[in-house]
């Protein structure tokens, strides 16, 4: 099987090569220039991995769609890889996909975090100013959608008119 036949679509052979060339190499070599003497190598090791942990998130992401290579065998392979590069290795690459894949079915997190929980557990003013939030009533003055800064902002058609001289509608 030829590396053309290996990827997914023909189109993506030398933009997905390239990039996990870059985000292979790169993120070793901005790691060893953090350490680097001369302050302006820090910075470009900065960007560099900066730039190759963002890819190896978006790749974690892609090959967890299988939307990189036809075998699933190869995207599990790599997406091991990039999660050893993002710090995600706590977590198996397949435990990362099967929760992801579920968030997509389910549409919902499908992590541990219980907001209301959380909700419950704060200040006492943070939930009122919530509740009012969500019931419409602003008591914020300086809250584009707070009922004072509203009637100021937005008159209603009568204001408009009697403030340009015409008779009220």
């Amino acid at each position: 099987m030829s590396i053309s036949q290996t990827f997914r679509y023909p189109d993506g052979v030398v933009p997905n090569t390239t990039a996990l060339a870059f985000t292979l190499l790169g993120w070793p070599l901005g790691v060893a220039l953090l350490v680097a003497a001369p302050w302006w190598l820090n910075a470009l090791g900065f960007v560099l991995v900066v730039l190759t942990l963002v890819w190896s998130a978006y790749f974690i992401h892609e090959f967890a769609h299988m939307a990189i290579f036809r075998d699933g065998n190869i995207n599990a392979r790599w997406g091991a890889a990039m999660t050893w590069i993002n710090g995600s290795c706590y977590a198996p690459f397949t435990d990362l996909r099967r929760k992801h894949m579920r968030h997509h079915v389910e549409r919902a997190d499908v992590l541990t975090f219980d907001a209301r929980g959380f909700l419950l557990r704060s200040p006492a003013w943070f939930r009122r100013r919530r509740y009012l939030r969500q019931r419409g009533e602003h008591r914020c003055p300086w809250s584009p959608r707070s009922p004072r800064r509203q009637a100021r902002h937005d008159p209603s058609p009568q204001d408009v008119a009697a403030a340009h001289g015409h008779a009220p509608l």
